[in-house]
């Protein structure tokens, strides 16, 4: 039996070290401790607990999926977004679910009509699967990243 529902706080540590275990698998250069994934998961706890689900099959913790709002110039739309399911219930169909519970509580508590979603650019899954749920490309935007004493060297010269 599959069920979706708010993360509560005592699903935090056990999603933390699940964290850690998918991106052993799905990401080996992100070198994430359970010190570290806790410290993400709980800021996604408190920065938005409404939009921060878990998925179980048979009772066992087997996934979340969270997301956050901000105003944007045609709406509402949903950011730092994530989504994982453990490395042992991946391909049971169990993010199809929990997807659905934070999208439409999305839609219908903040009136969310767009989301942002960053993936690998070296892999074809997740990209695939986001395609397939029609998250595409963005037109105009790219994603950017910077090495932060890189840039105070840049702004320094």
């Amino acid at each position: 039996m599959i069920s979706v529902r708010n993360v509560a706080e005592a699903d935090l540590e056990a999603l933390a070290r699940m964290y850690v275990t998918i991106y052993e698998v799905v990401n080996p250069t992100e070198k994430w401790t359970v010190e570290s994934a806790r410290a993400f998961v709980c800021y996604f706890y408190l920065a938005c607990k409404d939009l921060f689900f878990v998925v179980e099959q048979d009772g066992k913790l087997s996934g979340a999926a969270w997301g956050q709002v901000k105003p944007w110039w045609n709406g509402n739309r949903m950011f730092n977004f994530e989504v994982f399911i453990d490395t042992r219930s991946q391909s049971k169909g169990l993010s199809k679910p929990l997807l659905l519970r934070l999208f439409q509580q999305a839609k219908r508590k903040y009136k969310v009509n767009t989301i942002e979603v960053i993936t690998f650019s070296d892999r074809a899954f997740p990209l695939s699967y986001y395609l397939k749920l029609s998250i595409a490309s963005a037109e105009q935007l790219v994603l950017l990243e910077g090495d932060v004493s890189n840039i105070v060297k840049a702004l320094q010269s």
